[in-house]
């Protein structure tokens, strides 16, 4: 891990460690009182590609850009209750896949769902 990544880690970012059970992902998190919570609607395939085939990884996340990040996920469009984030390699201008966040994601951003997030996976 580099230097700037470990001082970005202290800032502003999340970090959760997303694992599948009876073959859908899901997270905890003690800290917000979160059990179980299922990705769906094209975020659970998102999680497919940044665990490589495995059934867990750990994600870090963040509303602004750091050092080494591998995904950006850009705000698209209001779905029920979440919103439809485009997934992008780095700074690739090409779209891999759309992914549904739920409103859960707002605990981790003060109650709104960020224009843009920043995303590295570390198996």
């Amino acid at each position: 891990m580099t230097d700037d990544l470990k001082k970005v880690l202290n800032n502003s970012v999340s970090t959760i460690s997303p694992y599948k059970k009876v073959g859908m992902w899901m997270y905890d998190d003690d800290k917000l009182n979160i059990k179980e919570e299922l990705f769906i609607a094209g975020a659970d395939i998102f999680l497919d590609i940044v665990s490589k085939g495995e059934n867990s990884c750990k994600i870090i996340f963040s509303d602004l850009p750091f050092p080494d990040y591998d995904y950006s996920l850009i705000r698209e469009s209001k779905i029920g209750g979440g919103y439809n984030y485009n997934v992008f390699y780095k700074e690739d201008t090409e779209k891999l896949i759309t992914a549904w966040l739920c409103d859960v994601t707002t605990r981790y951003f003060n109650g709104k769902h960020p224009e843009a997030l920043f995303v590295k996976a570390v198996n």
